[in-house]
This record gives structure tokens, C-alpha cells and sequence, in this order.
């Protein structure tokens, strides 16, 4: 019983303590998703694409919060934020012109 309260206090605290982040990128004149757009952290090795719907997932644990966030796809302008003002929320819906 001891391995399992243990097991569980530590799959709730890497829960806790883990900043996967999930969101989805929207083209806010269409109000449509938008492919494959480049989701990443500036002078890191932290960063994916966008699915077909404009969904993604990051994990920004090893992430400095001092750096910035970017999303870049062609043909808007890029969106910029910090790490840690993009961690505060778990479910982003990030908008670009």
C-alpha cells in the first residue's frame, strides 16, 4: 500500500510541477486554425509545428522563463511572449494577424 500512495504522490506532483502547454493557433481575420505554424522558444532547443487544425503541444519545463515564446507562419505577423506569461495558462488560443 506504501508503493502505491508513493507512486501516486509522485505521478501527482510531476502533474503539478510539469509545464506541457496545449493551445491552438487561430488566423484572427478568418477565425480559422492555421497549419503548421512554428511554435518555439528564442535560443533554445524547445519547439514544434501545428497539426492540420492549428493544434499544438510544447513542453517548456527545461525552458528559461526569461526567453521568449514565438509563433511564426508566413504570411502574419509573428507573436512574441515570455515563457513564464505563457505558462500561467494551461489552454492558449493564440491569434494572429
Amino acid at each position: 500500500m506504501k508503493k502505491l500512495n508513493f507512486t501516486l504522490l509522485l505521478f501527482t506532483a510531476g502533474f503539478y510541477y510539469s509545464q506541457t502547454i496545449s493551445g491552438t493557433v487561430i488566423s484572427k481575420n478568418e477565425n480559422q486554425p492555421v497549419s503548421y505554424a512554428k511554435v518555439g522558444v528564442d535560443k533554445e532547443n524547445i519547439g514544434v509545428i501545428t497539426d492540420e487544425n492549428g493544434n499544438f503541444t510544447i513542453d517548456l519545463s527545461k525552458a528559461n522563463t526569461s526567453n521568449k515564446i514565438k509563433i511564426e507562419v508566413a504570411g502574419y505577423e509573428p507573436f512574441t511572449e515570455t515563457v513564464a506569461n505563457f505558462v500561467k495558462q494551461d489552454q492558449q488560443k493564440i491569434y494572429l494577424k
